[in-house]
């Protein structure tokens, strides 16, 4: 911090009110140079982009990472402090992609990965040394709350926080914010060593659900909802269901300082992990780093990375209790090229936005195949009865198709 301030006002004070000269004109793409700041009038180092049609000058200033435009008139050539290092490192967050085909970040990704991070404090966790030429690829978790930044700007965002795609998919055109894509953590909706929340016994009985996750556009998560027109047995089986699992999370929330930090994480095992809402889950670990780990919420079926201090034990009696989430197979649901195809980035997104959209809430699914996992069909009810597939509009723009018998 000393050195920026020295190097600011040194230069502050040798260049302001003063005229450019010839030497402060001659300069080309690429050279450093100094130039003022619009907003405090003060004078940074920086380096020539590119000459703008307006005859303004874009310019990078290096010790901050920001790119600005300038006048003719704000730049000096004039370097004082050359042997000083650069100030900042460009960095880039691990594991995040944005969906555009054209690899762009949204306008709105940006205006809030702006307000939220820069200039606070945070943990960084280097994931990957750079290339020649490259960045560093780094993990951020905000100080003061204790919240990764890609969950954060996955869940304000409602980018589908929860969704992770098919490894056969290219990890660079994924869903605009993947917090974690591991190939070796393969792609079977298969939950934690627990129990399933029940479904119901009858394979033709129409049950509500929520879609919690999604894999691949033929796999997903969901979870049964206690909803007034399902079968009477199955609502009592499952208002006695979420009655256990409901105490239980309001035990461990309001007590989560009685249960210690583990130090020696197994892989597989069930443990208590903190969401960005700052409430604290069941998890299962899937894979260890030096300083987080990648878990699996149990009762949604989304993957996460979190810091290793956000981890802590589970109580015996909540490893008993079955998860909420089921990984189901939709059924006869495959890519338009076949069966052994991988995916394509619109069927992914299109997956995500029938199901998991701003606009979506229940569903109803009935079982049309049972087994592990079983293979349900999800629907749209609309208010006279009728039950439309949710997915349908996806299946008539050929972006997924169904089998040769469901088609005929």
């Amino acid at each position: 911090k000393r050195t920026l301030e020295l190097i600011r006002e040194s230069q502050t004070m040798q260049f302001e009110g003063s005229i450019p000269t010839d030497d402060d004109l001659c300069w080309a793409p690429g050279d450093p140079v100094i130039a003022q700041f619009h907003l405090d009038k003060k004078w940074y180092r920086a380096t020539v982009n590119k000459l703008n049609e307006n005859g303004e000058v874009e310019v990078h200033f290096v010790d901050y990472g920001n790119t600005e435009n300038v006048t003719l008139q704000e730049l000096r050539t004039n370097i004082i402090y050359p042997h000083l290092p650069i100030q900042c490192y460009k960095c880039a967050l691990h594991n995040l992609f944005p969906i555009s085909e054209d690899g762009q970040w949204q306008e709105k990704t940006l205006k809030f990965l702006h307000k939220s991070v820069v200039e606070k404090v945070c943990l960084v966790t280097v994931m990957e040394e750079p290339c020649l030429g490259g960045v560093l690829k780094i993990n951020l978790e905000l100080v003061d709350v204790g919240i990764d930044v890609a969950s954060l700007l996955a869940d304000k965002l409602k980018i589908c926080w929860r969704v992770i795609p098919c490894t056969t998919i290219d990890e660079q055109s994924s869903v605009d914010v993947v917090i974690e894509s591991d190939s070796s953590l393969g792609t079977v909706c298969s939950l934690a060593a627990l129990p399933t929340v029940p479904l119901p016994s009858s394979p033709s009985a129409m049950f509500c659900v929520e879609v919690t996750a999604i894999r691949d556009p033929a796999h997903v998560y969901i979870v049964p909802v206690v909803y007034h027109t399902i079968p009477q047995d199955y609502l009592l089986a499952l208002s006695s269901y979420y009655s256990e699992y409901d105490s239980f999370l309001k035990y461990v929330n309001t007590n989560i300082t009685e249960f210690p930090v583990i130090s020696n994480l197994e892989i597989g095992e069930i443990y208590l992990g903190k969401f960005i809402t700052g409430h604290w889950y069941r998890i299962q670990v899937q894979k260890l780093n030096a300083t987080t780990a990648i878990v699996l919420y149990v009762d949604f079926g989304n993957l996460e990375t979190i810091p290793k201090n956000n981890i802590r034990s589970c109580p015996a009696h909540g490893k008993s209790i079955a998860s909420r989430a089921v990984g189901v197979k939709l059924y006869e649901v495959m890519s338009p090229q076949g069966p052994e195809a991988g995916w394509s980035e619109a069927a992914m997104e299109g997956m995500i936005a029938c199901l998991m959209g701003p606009n979506t809430n229940k569903f109803f699914a009935s079982i049309m195949e049972p087994g592990n996992p079983p293979q349900v069909q999800i629907f749209n009810m609309e208010a006279s009865g009728t039950c439309t597939l949710a997915y349908l509009e996806l299946v008539e723009k050929g972006i997924i198709s169904l089998t040769q018998t469901r088609k005929e």
